[in-house]
């Protein structure tokens, strides 16, 4: 359950800064729209997951800011880097999120075997 917690954390990252990127290079409203949509369903999952695990509302804002302010560094730093190592498993996350779901369970039914 961290594991998909993280990725929603890391999701709702990617989806803020790349949503406050294309709004100052004065990109499609629409698109703007659906980063920050898309934003705002990985947050929603990130604190139901985190609350879930007894995470302190308190501990979890402070980690997302912890991680935005990363993802803000690794975008000035190579914004498509950070796409690419983001952009499909996050689309993924959010349109199909049992498919991740899935993912972490095989990965941790392995490493228990």
């Amino acid at each position: 359950m961290e594991n998909i917690q993280k990725d929603y954390l890391d999701c709702y990252s990617f989806y803020k800064v790349a949503a406050e990127s294309f709004k100052k290079a004065g990109k499609d409203q629409g698109i703007v729209k659906n980063l920050e949509n898309s934003a705002d369903v990985s947050l929603k999952y990130n604190y139901d997951l985190g609350e879930i695990m007894g995470l302190n509302p308190e501990v979890m804002a402070e980690m997302t800011k912890t991680k935005i302010d990363a993802f803000v560094k690794m975008a000035n730093k190579d914004f498509s880097s950070l796409a690419k190592k983001y952009g499909l498993m996050c689309k993924s996350l959010v349109e199909n999120p049992e498919q991740r779901t899935n993912y972490w369970e095989q990965k941790g039914s392995k490493i228990i075997k």
